[in-house]
């Protein structure tokens, strides 16, 4: 059992919003067989934001994955998941927004304790679009829009210990399934 797994299914402002999987619409994202509900959480940062009632609820992910990653180490992925089959109404910066808000204030600001972990201790960092639209080296306007999304990393900035931390995380198009043991 992984105490900071458990922390984070135990905390009371997150318990509403730890979900058994990462799906909406029929599209989702599986975990690897062979892990256990011990090694990994999955809340939904979306149902999160959604229920605090604000003016200018910000645009968020859909699910963060924390999972156990060796002895000493941890996974976080990010994972927005779209379930229709062309990009009407879908941007770059409204898909970007959703990644920036969940690490840039779900993960370092209002659940810094349970996330913005020492940078040696992250295995793996990584962004997620998971959708139903291809991914063509064509000039149509879903892929290219996609594709705008892919090549710019998103700066993820947090404060351990008194010290600034900054990352580059990169956004992929395709998740692994399942997602991989690391």
């Amino acid at each position: 059992m992984n105490l900071r797994i458990e922390r984070v299914k135990q905390d009371p402002k997150l318990v509403p919003y730890i979900c058994a999987q990462c799906e909406e619409k029929g599209i989702g994202v599986t975990i690897h067989p062979d892990l256990t509900t011990e090694q990994y959480v999955i809340v939904s940062i979306d149902a999160f934001y959604n229920a605090q009632k604000m003016d200018n609820t910000p645009a968020s992910a859909d699910c963060l994955i924390l999972q156990e990653c060796g002895t000493t180490g941890f996974c976080i992925f990010i994972v927005e998941l779209k379930s229709q089959n062309t990009s009407n109404g879908l941007t770059v910066e409204q898909l970007r927004a959703k990644f920036e808000t969940s690490w840039n204030d779900f993960i370092a600001v209002r659940f810094k304790e349970h996330f913005a972990l020492p940078p040696n201790t992250y295995r793996k960092l990584q962004c997620y679009l998971h959708s139903r639209i291809p991914i063509r080296y064509s000039q149509k306007a879903q892929s290219l829009k996609l594709e705008a999304l892919m090549r710019r990393p998103i700066e993820f900035h947090y404060t351990y210990v008194g010290k600034e931390v900054k990352l580059r995380v990169s956004i992929a198009r395709e998740v692994p399934d399942p997602l991989p043991i690391a």
